[in-house]
């Protein structure tokens, strides 16, 4: 039993990102078939942009229509307490433009980690009925059905992160930054991958 567990394990790691040459050439399974699994891996990921997308261009302090000439004055002037209405809307830096978009990616890492978690907990489950139930247990059935679901949820994960990231280059280029200031951010996501894969097992093991 242990020797099976650990290797429907370790089959999922390798199925979700980076599989051998062995993995890549295993047929791939209709996850149609299996509902509960299909929720998990089609299921699209909620994205939340940033709603002001130029920092230059908030808007939100434009003098309201109908003031006097007087009160315009007043508000191009500055504020009651001396700050000016043009440093509210301060120039953006590559910072401050990353720094927007980072409950993003990080809402999209949450997600990721959490159908990773129903991934698992799905394959063990399987795993348990089917024992319970004395059905014969094929080390080629779980890798054909795990590997495609691992692969079809990393790609809907990567999907979702190119919605974002090309959002967070656009702006760069907008206010007059080179979009590959950004490189860091997608290597940093490369990075959290690669560390789901290793917190797979760990998780998969607190399960049993």
């Amino acid at each position: 039993m242990k020797k099976l567990i650990w290797t429907i394990l370790i089959l999922l790691v390798l199925a979700i990102g980076g599989s051998a040459y062995y993995f890549l050439k295993v047929k791939t399974y209709d996850i149609s078939q299996d509902k509960e699994l299909e929720a998990i891996t089609e299921e699209n990921y909620e994205i939340a942009l940033p709603t002001d997308t130029n920092s230059n261009t908030s808007g939100e302090n434009d003098p309201v229509e109908g003031n006097t000439e007087e009160d315009k004055e007043s508000i191009d002037s500055g504020n009651s307490d001396g700050t000016s209405q043009s440093s509210a809307n301060q120039k953006a830096t590559v910072a401050s433009i990353k720094e927007k978009y980072r409950p993003a990616f990080e809402s999209l890492q949450a997600q990721a980690n959490s159908k990773i978690n129903a991934l698992v907990a799905h394959a063990i489950q399987e795993y348990r009925d089917m024992r319970a139930s004395g059905e014969e247990i094929s080390y080629s059935y779980f890798l054909t059905k795990y590997k495609t679901a691992g692969e079809a949820l990393e790609a809907k994960t990567d999907q979702a992160f190119e919605t974002i990231f090309s959002a967070l280059q656009k702006e760069l280029k907008e206010n007059g930054f080179d979009p590959n200031e950004a490189n860091d951010v997608r290597d940093a996501y490369e990075a959290a991958k690669k560390e789901r894969r290793k917190a797979l097992l760990s998780s998969a093991l607190e399960k049993f």
